[in-house]
């Protein structure tokens, strides 16, 4: 079984390997990292399943022939605008993600860091995950772009899950079932994929 995994903002292709092993210890694994055109160069014919979480799962929001065309398809804390003002499960101002870009041009590991924090993702990371310029871009999505729901196939095909918890400090579930009908809330999980080892081995089953 091959499993790609599309990750989330300012996370480390190793910390994301670090779960699908532990939730599929047998299978094959691809991590791609949630950066500029990342999601036009995924191959979905080769793998078993994509799963798709947070930042990862809003780029492939904007990508329907991946919903098409992938077999199975899991999206963690997914959403299609981050942004408060809009309504659809963010919660997070415009004005604290333009924030967040210019702190990232500045200092972009103490930016990253205070983020961990704030998101409840665990130990902040000693070293960038990837590069300053692709973390900025990251946020400038989030703080610019609202995705169009292209979930209706998969979820019409059968193939979709989405889980969000139910205490996402950037998230609120609720206001996500608008995009994401058939979204699953796992009580007592946060925004960390690390919070749903458990449902991604069922989903993944």
């Amino acid at each position: 079984m091959k499993i790609l995994w599309i990750g989330g903002w300012g996370c480390s292709a190793a910390s994301t390997l670090q779960v699908a092993q532990q939730v599929c210890p047998a299978a094959e694994h691809e991590i791609v990292l949630p950066v500029s055109g990342c999601i036009g160069k995924i191959d979905t014919f080769s793998a078993d399943a994509v799963v798709a979480y947070s930042t990862g799962a809003f780029l492939l929001s904007g990508a329907p022939q991946v919903f098409l065309t992938a077999k199975r398809v899991v999206l963690v804390s997914p959403f299609c605008d981050f942004r408060a003002e809009s309504g659809r499960g963010g919660k997070t101002p415009t004005s604290k993600l333009r924030f967040l870009i210019k702190w990232l041009r500045r200092d972009p590991l103490a930016a990253l860091q205070d983020f961990y924090q704030r998101a409840g993702l665990g130990e902040p990371p000693t070293e960038l995950p990837y590069t300053q310029e692709d973390l900025v871009w990251g946020i400038e999505q989030l703080a610019t772009v609202a995705q169009p729901v292209q979930t209706d196939c998969g979820a019409a095909m059968g193939h979709l899950t989405a889980l969000v918890g139910g205490g996402d400090p950037l998230l609120d579930a609720e206001l996500l079932r608008g995009d994401f009908p058939g979204l699953q809330i796992v009580q007592g999980a946060g925004h960390a994929l690390t919070d749903f080892r458990k449902e991604l081995a069922d989903a993944l089953r």
